[in-house]
């Protein structure tokens, strides 16, 4: 005890360089720690630096500025590419609402087949929506897809009105709910898909119709030029069968007459009705 008195400082001094020495050697391990983690950094860093001016092409100042110059051409080509797929407007209504709509709309293209000289298929052809013109209650899931499928359906026959086709036979469009029967005519088992890429829907029907061949390439024409989205997917054409159909009281096909200097050669098209199913899908981009 006495020893300690007499050199109480001095073990005070030791015990504090004992200290200062376990707190150097912590804090050396824990920075020596930090700049691995920094070193690593720094050579991960040398390596992404190393794989970019390897790149072609390399991001340099005028590429970059070429790559904005091409994101701005791609927006535009976009964005006309969107007019050609300008969306089918349709009234929200449900209910006697959407009977009403259905009863006008069916109204409005027997008028306009009648006024374009295009034979539908019975006076009361209801164009796919027989089941709808009786009810008064409807399946849930029916709106708004049905004023939506009844705007679709009147846009496909109008452009083949404008064609001016010889007769609709038939036109079937994707099953919505329990109100659409199975066994139909107006229904085909194609289902309504939504891309995973880009999100638009595509919604199937099929048409049916006889036409010649001048309104066969017209009818083409007209989904062509479509602003809706209205793509024709696939085409079956029957030359033979169709002839047979052909309703009483339809032109004779036509004729054409060459005429020369030194004498006169007809030439007589011998075309036969044609009987056309085409497969369209009314694409609709996401909002």
């Amino acid at each position: 005890m006495l020893w300690i008195k007499r050199n109480f400082f001095l073990m005070f001094g030791d015990l504090i360089s004992a200290g200062l020495l376990a707190f150097g050697v912590f804090y050396l391990l824990t920075n020596t720690n930090k700049n691995k983690k920094v070193e690593a950094d720094l050579e991960q860093a040398k390596a992404t630096l190393t794989r970019l001016y390897g790149l072609d092409p390399f991001p340099s100042k005028t590429n970059i500025a070429i790559a904005k110059g091409e994101t701005v051409k791609l927006q535009e080509a976009v964005k006309k590419a969107q007019q050609y797929f300008t969306p089918i407007t349709y009234p929200k209504v449900t209910g006697r609402e959407f009977q009403t709509l259905l009863a006008n709309t069916i109204y409005e293209l027997h008028t306009n087949a009648q006024a374009s000289g295009v034979v539908v298929p019975s006076k009361t052809y209801a164009f796919s929506f027989e089941a709808q013109k009786a009810l008064l209650q409807f399946a849930q899931g029916s709106f708004p897809a049905l004023p939506e499928q009844l705007a679709e359906t009147k846009a496909i026959c109008q452009l083949l009105f404008d064609a001016k086709v010889n007769k609709l036979l038939n036109l079937r469009r994707t099953r919505l709910t329990t109100d659409d029967p199975p066994g139909s005519n107006d229904y085909h088992e194609l289902k309504m898909e939504k891309d995973p890429t880009t999100g638009a829907m595509s919604s199937p029907y099929i048409v049916e119709f006889q036409c010649f061949s001048p309104e066969l390439a017209a009818t083409l024409e007209n989904f062509n030029k479509s602003a809706h989205g209205l793509i024709v997917r696939a085409l079956t054409v029957d030359g033979g069968a169709a002839a047979a159909a052909t309703p009483a009281g339809t032109p004779a096909p036509p004729t054409n007459i060459l005429t020369a200097a030194a004498e006169t050669l007809k030439t007589v098209l011998n075309e036969r009705l044609l009987k056309v199913m085409l497969l369209v899908e009314v694409i609709k981009l996401s909002k």
